[in-house]
Formats: structure tokens, sequence, C-alpha cells
């Protein structure tokens, strides 16, 4: 293919790809990134980063690879029907003193999302099961899937596997008294449905990037059967959904897309106080030359990732150019930023 050239100040990159039927296309993604603000102040508009990185194109994990939770979630799918909104950070105690349990609070546009946030805390003997233990004092937690409920239980085999598929890394849930004990509960949970009992089975509630081995995203796969492999192989299967291309959790898809603009409220991930900001307004364009014809796109506003902890936020945008007569054909494709208003300053 021929060359790339980014008018924008920000990250992009452009690659081959295909939609599900094999159709070549030229993927294009955007990572435009600014500075949070400081918690209490008034949102003059954001700051754009002095460095602007280019979109991750594979899973970023926070520890071993498929076995861990995702840090920043790969930007090579070739649509998204949502925008996914993630946020990676900590729960922090109010002005950094101790307490054994916090409410988080994340609202962006429509979404958002309520967290109880607990110290730590293990299942204990009672008189005819386990029980929690009480939380133990904390002033910062990880809001990572592994401290969410889920996990595989103590008692699980080979032969008799005990898992959560919702959150296979998490950690709760149990099976019998007998294992249970001395086994760790979660520290996030839905705040109406705390975990108390062996026998509950609550919603596991995060803000980072899903598995695509989790449900029910595993579900909108489709099926890979032996009629897969003998018509459609190596094409999606016929009931693929595109839903599977979105990672964040339900409550945080926006669906239809973000456009910016929208209020983005914080609340109990920072000491100081709750983070109050609006998306900048962006639009971005693709010029696509072939040879005979011309493609224009305007890019999707297809995700979020807040960084509490490292004060940044990136936003992804991303275009989808057919190309059915062959990438060969592709001779430049050019990307340009039209900002709106001046709320947002570099």
């Amino acid at each position: 293919m021929a060359d790339f050239e980014n008018e924008t100040p920000f990250g992009a990159v452009m690659m081959p790809s295909s939609d599900r039927e094999g159709v070549d296309l030229l993927l294009i993604v955007v990572a435009a990134q600014f500075e949070l603000p400081e918690p209490g102040t008034k949102d003059l508009g954001l700051r754009s980063s002095d460095t602007q990185n280019l979109p991750p194109m594979v899973e970023e994990y926070v520890g071993e690879p498929g076995q861990s939770s995702i840090r920043r979630d790969g930007q090579s799918s070739y649509t998204k029907p949502a925008t996914d909104i993630h946020v990676c950070g900590d729960a922090w105690a109010p002005h950094g003193q101790p307490v054994t349990d916090m409410i988080v609070n994340i609202r962006v546009g429509s979404c958002g999302v309520d967290l109880r946030v607990t110290g730590d805390r293990i299942w204990e003997r009672a008189a005819m099961s386990a029980r929690p233990s009480n939380p133990a004092p904390f002033v910062k937690m990880p809001l990572i899937w592994e401290r969410a409920y889920g996990g595989v239980a103590k008692s699980s085999t080979v032969q008799r596997p005990a898992f959560e598929p919702r959150n296979p890394i998490g950690c709760g849930l149990e099976t019998d008294q007998q294992h249970a004990i001395g086994q760790p509960l979660p520290n996030i949970e839905h705040p109406r449905q705390p975990l108390g009992q062996i026998a509950d089975r609550p919603q596991p509630v995060g803000v980072g990037p899903t598995g695509r081995h989790w449900q029910p995203r595993l579900h909108y796969a489709g099926t890979y059967d032996e009629a897969w492999k003998r018509e459609r192989a190596p094409l999606w299967p016929l009931d693929f959904d595109e839903r599977f291309f979105c990672s964040a959790p339900s409550y945080l898809q926006a669906s239809p897309h973000l456009v910016g603009g929208e209020a983005v409220v914080l609340r109990g991930l920072h000491a100081d106080g709750p983070m109050e900001f609006r998306l900048p307004v962006l639009r971005f364009t693709s010029r696509s030359r072939f040879i005979g014809h011309t493609e224009e796109r305007n890019l999707v506003f297809d995700g979020v990732l807040i960084e509490t902890d490292a004060h940044r936020l990136t936003m992804y945008y991303r275009a989808s150019v057919r190309a059915p007569l062959s990438l060969i054909k592709h001779r430049h494709t050019s990307l340009h930023l039209h900002r709106a208003g001046e709320s947002n300053r570099e």
C-alpha cells in the first residue's frame, strides 16, 4: 500500500483489514490524548497531552496475557457498534484517610456505574456455612477485574470445573464451605448485590475491558462448528454479532455512539475529590485515493479510556474504507481534523 498522511496532531495508524464477508478494508484509527483536570477545578476545556501515542493495536495486560486484566484494549477491530468506555485507575479513600468501604461513581454521558469498594476480606467459618470476614482498612484499591466477583472455585477440578464465565479471573466464587475458608472475597461489588453467602452468584462489576473469552462477549462470536469449517472458514460465522468487538461491560457501552461534549463525572477516583469535565468535541475525516476513484469517510468516536492515576484521557476514532477491487489499487490516504469551538487548547 502507498503512504498515509496524518495531518492531525494526534496519533493515528492505517492498516489493511477485512469485514465479516472478507471484503478488503483500509482501517484508520486515531488516538487523541488529553490531560485530565485537577479535582475540584472548573472545566475550562482539556489540554492536549504533550505526547501523543499511537493507538494500541493489540491488548496490553496487567500481568499474564489472557489470565489477567486488560490495561488497554487493542484497536484492530474493523468496527464497533457502540462507544466503549474504559476506566483504568484506583479507588482512593477521601483525603487519603483509611476506610473499610466506599462508593465509586462513574458517569460518562448517559452511561455509568456505581461500585462499592471494600477492604480485603476472606471467607471465615460460621455455624452452618461460611461468611465474609470484616473488611480491612485501605487507602487505595486497584479497580481491576481480579478484585471483582468471579474466578475459579478452590474445589474446581478438570472433571468438575467450577468457574465464573462472566469473570474467570475474579475472586469470591466458591462451591462449598470446606474449600471456601480462607479464600478471598471481591473488593469490588454492585452496591445492591453484595456477596454474603457461598451460594450467592452476583453480577460481576468492573470498569476495564472484558476478555474475548468471557460471557456475554463470547456469545456474540458465533458458532464454530463443522458447517462453519466447510462453508465459511476463515470468515466470521453467519451468526457472528459485531457487538463482540465491544469490550466494555454493557453499562459502559454508549449506543448510539458518543459524539463529544458529553459530561464526565468521576467520584472516588482521586483522594482530593471528584473530577468533572466534558469530552472534547473533535471531528476527523479521511480521504483515500484509489486508482479510478476516491473515498471520503467521517471517523466514528467509538472508544474512551480514562486513566485517572496517569491523569490522561484517550479518545479513539475509527473508519473502515471498503476496497472491493483489492488494496493494490490504493494510492494515498490523508487524515484531517476539524475541531469544534475554541474550548480545547493545544
